[in-house]
């Protein structure tokens, strides 16, 4: 049985402006599938300055509801970002043997390396 927890966190109305008023406790680590930058004016602030939480994006190649073009747009908003890239659409990949594998691989290094910012390395 597959199990998933999603979180999210974004700074609240009055920190949108200055996330340096944002108090909440960084994570370790993400994970994001099918992930996308939002495009209304109102969240630019919320772009000012990358990420810097190691994020793993994973990405299907044939994906209709968010375009891989989009979530690549968000790896480039995010300073310690890691990409997956597997064959097929709008989901979690279950097919791609080497996934599980890559996840637990990206979120010990994170877990392990949380201040040793030069082990990670950007990939677009």
């Amino acid at each position: 049985e597959d199990q998933v927890i999603f979180c999210f966190r974004f700074p609240s109305r009055q920190n949108l402006a200055n996330p340096a008023l944002d108090f909440s406790p960084p994570f370790s680590f993400g994970v994001c599938f099918s992930g996308f930058k939002l495009k209304h004016s109102f969240y630019d602030t919320a772009y000012r300055y990358k990420v810097q939480t190691p994020i793993l994006h994973v990405i299907g190649d044939l994906d209709s509801m968010i375009p891989p073009s989009d979530t690549r747009e968000l790896v480039r908003q995010c300073e310690n970002a890691e990409v997956f890239n597997f064959h097929g659409a709008h989901q979690i990949p279950k097919n791609a043997v080497q996934f599980p594998a890559i996840l637990q691989d990206f979120a010990q290094r994170a877990v392990s390396c949380e201040d040793d910012e030069s082990l990670w390395v950007d990939e677009f």
